[in-house]
């Protein structure tokens, strides 16, 4: 097809590191933070203000997800945004990596933040990085998801 959901391709996931807040010998603490298929941190649908999604990544802050694009596509589309699932204090930084070069950062975003469509230039590009930063609240609460995110040929 012309294009392919990033939530069905092949990706390396760095999980986060343990949250200050969590005993070391915490067991679940590299899983609550991996990035999850097509659904919510929270393990709900993704949705943001309201509008639900039914592919994409629900990460959760601090998140690193990389994807190794071959050169085989034009343009990497996405809505990204604070999940309905996240609390008051959610406050997130998307940012993006094209070949280790920053092309995309969204400024911070929070849970009444509208979802902002992203569509970047991958002409080219080997490595996709799609990253979320904790922004003012530490990582409290931070679940943000890259809604439909798609590479078209």
């Amino acid at each position: 097809g012309r294009y392919m959901y990033l939530s069905d391709l092949e990706y390396a996931d760095t999980p986060k590191e343990r949250p200050y807040y969590l005993p070391s010998d915490f067991k679940y603490a590299d899983y609550l933070f991996k990035a999850r298929r097509d659904q919510a941190q929270g393990g709900g649908a993704l949705s943001i203000r309201g509008k639900v999604y039914a592919k994409g990544l629900g990460v959760h802050a601090i998140s690193k997800v990389t994807f190794d694009l071959n050169r085989g596509y034009k343009r990497f589309l996405c809505d990204i945004g604070v999940d309905d699932s996240a609390g008051d204090l959610a406050s997130v930084e998307f940012k993006v990596y094209a070949d280790g070069k920053l092309v995309f950062e969204s400024g911070v975003l929070r849970r009444t933040t509208d979802v902002k469509n992203i569509d970047i230039d991958v002409l080219n590009v080997s490595e996709l990085v799609l990253e979320v930063t904790a922004a003012d609240n530490a990582d409290i609460q931070d679940r943000a998801n890259w809604a439909n995110a798609k590479v078209v040929r």
